[in-house]
This record gives C-alpha cells, sequence and structure tokens, in this order.
C-alpha cells in the first residue's frame, strides 16, 4: 500500500522579493541560499546603509534582520525603514508588543 502525500509547492517563496541584514557572512549566505532555494528573490546588507539603499531602490516584500549586531542593528534598520515608509509610502504603524523584543527575541 503506498501513502500519497498531498503535493507541496516545490518553491512555496515564488515572487517574494526579501531583503537579508546580517553582519556574520556565513549566518547571511546560508540563509540567503535557504531562502532561493524555496524560490525567492534574496539581497543581502551587510550595513544598515546598505540595506536602506537595497530597501529604497527594489521595496522587498520581507525584512529579516540581525537586531543583535553590535556597530549598528536591525532596530536602527526597522527605524529607518519606518521613516521613509512615513516620507514615501504612506503609514507603517510601530510594533506595540514590545514583551517579545524585552525578552531578547
Amino acid at each position: 500500500m503506498t501513502e500519497k502525500h498531498p503535493s507541496r509547492p516545490k518553491r512555496p517563496l515564488s515572487n517574494l522579493r526579501i531583503l537579508v541584514f546580517d553582519g556574520a557572512r556565513e549566518a547571511s549566505e546560508l540563509l540567503r541560499l535557504m531562502l532561493k532555494d524555496s524560490g525567492a528573490s534574496v539581497v543581502v546588507a551587510r550595513s544598515v546603509n546598505a540595506a536602506l539603499d537595497m530597501y529604497r531602490r527594489h521595496p522587498p516584500h520581507v525584512l529579516v534582520a540581525d537586531i543583535t549586531l553590535g556597530y549598528s542593528n536591525g532596530y536602527c534598520l526597522i527605524e529607518a525603514v519606518r521613516e521613509h515608509n512615513i516620507t514615501y509610502r504612506g503609514f507603517t504603524p510601530p510594533d506595540r508588543d514590545n514583551s517579545f523584543r524585552l525578552r531578547g527575541g
């Protein structure tokens, strides 16, 4: 008896643009490869300025940001993106649930 599994899309992230912001080359490259293998179009930035520039030129559908960088962090990037969105694209509401952030997540 052969068990049948429901078919899953082979590339579930097709048509998504994802911007990865991470200073760790190995981590960002692994994430880039995994997302690309799932069909996403992925760009990687290693600084807030580079990430913001990429964001402005080709706004992604998803932004993945490391929040624990020493010299700058994901919070700086998110703040800059929100300011950009207010000025150029409308309003991006701030996250009201700080409990996750305060736990270090």
